[in-house]
């Protein structure tokens, strides 16, 4: 075979290898946060996510947040750990975990409101920056107890407050709908603060109380 045709095929090969390599990847296709947020100030979370397997995985790990509670993940026994302070869930599976798969999971955070100078500030982790996968389509829920009359802003690990240039938000009396226009890198986070009149949130366990 003649040199300029070897090289050619080589590197026609070493292209189709890459394609691969770069197809391979494991990812997040869709995922969906929906906030409960309650008068105490805590949040009951459920996160929908669709992952594309490309490869068999013996585990698969869900990072939620710190000190996140009454976690699971429908219809699996998963085992919890702390990680770096933020708490995770574990599956394992000795067939392995390949394809496309949808999950649910569900947790609880507290302590999310502080107060200063009279006014409270609710901040929500959307997303939390452990997740190993990229996302490809992101989107959230965040209930109130009552109706707001503050401004949200919202901040991301990697592009900082310029993630808001990227967010579709729908503001409701109760509720704040967004979802994002660009695709999310791995381990990327994302969270929401929002500024609200003292008093809007009350209760024994909020780390602002008194109690």
């Amino acid at each position: 075979m003649r040199k300029p045709l070897r090289r050619l095929l080589l590197a026609v090969i070493s292209c189709l290898l890459l394609c691969v390599c770069v197809f391979a990847d494991n990812s997040i296709t869709e995922m969906k946060t929906d906030c409960n947020v309650e008068a105490d100030g805590s949040c009951r979370i459920t996160q929908t996510l669709t992952l594309d397997l490309e490869t068999t995985e013996q585990e698969l790990h869900f990072p939620l947040g710190a000190g996140a509670k009454k976690a699971e993940v429908a219809g699996y026994n998963a085992k919890t750990y702390t990680e770096d302070g933020i708490t995770c869930l574990r599956l394992t599976s000795n067939t392995g975990f390949t394809g496309s798969r949808t999950f649910t999971v569900t947790y609880t955070l507290g302590d999310l409101v502080t107060e200063a100078d009279g006014v409270q500030t609710l901040d929500v982790p959307l997303l939390c920056a452990k997740w190993e996968y990229p996302i490809e389509h992101y989107a959230f829920t965040v209930m109130l107890p009552k109706e707001y009359n503050g401004q949200p802003s919202f901040l991301s690990g990697y592009r900082g407050d310029v993630i808001e240039d990227y967010l579709d938000l729908r503001a409701q009396p109760t509720m704040l709908n967004g979802s994002l226009t660009t695709a999310l890198k791995d381990r990327e986070s994302l969270n929401l603060a929002l500024d609200v009149e003292s008093g809007f949130f009350s209760g024994a366990y909020a780390k602002w109380s008194a109690n």
